[in-house]
């Protein structure tokens, strides 16, 4: 007898779902496969005993001759227990350069994803097998503790959750409750095709340890329970020193020294997770630890993910969309008497305190390279690009800063750095000149720069 084997039933089905918040709407991934019929069967026996609608929903993604006959065998199932059914047609785009496999997974769960409302769970029908099948893959690409915790038992999906309330069954008693209730279920071919990795894992490398090892699939499993607790210990002190470092939730400080506390990639991987960034895959995410250790301080060190791009910069770790909106680039000009908006992603300039600026209209323009400010006591001429350097302005938000012109000369970035005609006046009037950018990285990039200014103003508000 195989160790800690339950029998399926609705009545383990029930315990199972008694560890689950009350679901206003049971949704059951219905494929006909023996894994997702044993669930929606014994759930559908459940109903007397639970407060909850139940639906299925299956998927129809047309990749197989035979997909028409299994959603209509899906739907006399559904008819037979008076379940509704939301079938789903969804065409799967073979250039997404993810893989075929991977690329209809992310169009189900989006398309389910928009059927849940509030408090509603998505039940899938994953096993033990399921679960020992995803430890070996992820070991297999030397994923870390995350990855040999397999799949999660529950996790957010949209305004739901995402419940896997099978996976301490093994497929052997979901098999043998169908076979008892005489209830037929779908044979996919294309899960007998061992040119795919998980089924040459199930029915090649399985049988060979469960040979050696009986209950193997049990003990990968117990092994991913381990993993799963290691790895929210790890996730929830690697929160904690990441709050310590995080002057923004896009910018991350790099610790000193670089592998501390705790490792600098669990740092990265997990502050990616916060920002709901996906993963950067396990050598790119090397090499670039790499770079970071042996970095010199003016190092040009990213990477892309798109639409997202990382990037080193005065100590920090940067990650900005570049796919974000650009400032507008065609000069405008500006009396000072009425708020100036400038859009996505700069936000606003304002003059409080004065009714115009002397000397007629400014001009807004934006950065195009060899600017020059005049600061300081005495004066003295600066580019502008090394005043934001030292200011903390990465170079690629440098652009969105926006600049005043009047009579050809520069004599403000924003409120950022102001030359010293301008500020006088502005002290004379006791006016106040704001730059409220609207993008909030572009935001934390200004206070930035003012708590490090190089010539501090006294007339900023």
């Amino acid at each position: 007898m195989h160790r800690q084997e339950m029998p399926f039933n609705s009545d383990s089905l029930l315990a199972e779902l008694g560890s689950l918040p009350h679901a206003s709407c049971y949704w059951v991934g219905y494929s006909g496969g023996a894994d997702s019929s044993a669930l929606l069967y014994a759930l559908a026996q459940l109903r007397p005993r639970l407060r909850s609608k139940i639906c299925a929903v299956h998927i129809n993604h047309g990749l197989h001759r035979d997909a028409e006959a299994w959603e209509q065998h899906c739907a006399a199932s559904c008819a037979h227990l008076d379940v509704a059914l939301h079938s789903l047609r969804i065409s799967v785009p073979r250039t997404t350069g993810e893989g075929l496999e991977a690329a209809a997974r992310q169009h189900r769960y989006q398309a389910i994803e928009a059927l849940l409302g509030d408090g509603d769970i998505f039940l899938t029908g994953h096993h033990r097998e399921d679960q020992a099948e995803t430890v070996l893959l992820n070991l297999l690409r030397s994923s870390g503790v995350d990855g040999l915790a397999g799949m999660p038992r529950t996790r957010p999906l949209g305004p739901g959750l995402l419940a896997r309330p099978l996976l301490a069954f093994p497929l052997r008693s979901l098999r043998a409750y169908l076979e008892a209730e005489g209830i037929q279920w779908i044979q996919d071919p294309s899960n007998e095709e061992t040119s795919h990795d998980r089924n040459f894992l199930r029915h090649r490398m399985m049988p060979l340890l469960e040979s050696r090892w009986p209950d193997a699939s049990g003990r990968l499993a117990r092994s991913a329970q381990y993993c799963r607790q290691a790895a929210i210990a790890l996730e929830r002190a690697s929160r904690a020193r990441i709050e310590q470092l995080n002057p923004h939730p896009q910018v991350l400080k790099l610790p000193e020294p670089l592998d501390g506390d705790l490792d600098l990639g669990l740092l990265v991987r997990q502050w990616l997770k916060i920002n709901r960034v996906p993963p950067l895959p396990a050598a790119r995410l090397a090499e670039l630890l790499r770079q970071l250790r042996q970095a010199a301080p003016d190092s040009q060190i990213g990477t892309r993910m798109p639409p997202w791009q990382l990037r080193l910069f005065d100590g920090c770790l940067w990650l900005h969309r570049r796919d974000a909106p650009s400032a507008p680039r065609e000069p405008r000009p500006w009396s000072g008497q009425d708020p100036l908006e400038l859009g996505q992603p700069c936000g606003r300039l304002e003059l409080s305190g004065a009714r115009r600026w002397p000397d007629g209209a400014l001009e807004l323009r934006f950065r195009t390279g060899g600017e020059q400010l005049e600061l300081g006591t005495p004066r003295k001429h600066r580019k502008l690009k090394d005043v934001l350097r030292e200011q903390g302005i990465p170079p690629w938000l440098r652009s969105q800063i926006p600049l005043l012109f009047s009579d050809g000369k520069l004599v403000a970035a924003a409120d950022i750095s102001l030359d010293v005609d301008l500020r006088n006046w502005l002290t004379d009037q006791q006016a106040t000149l704001r730059w409220t950018p609207s993008d909030p990285l572009l935001a934390f990039a200004r206070e930035r720069a003012l708590g490090r200014a190089v010539d501090p103003a006294q007339t900023l508000g």
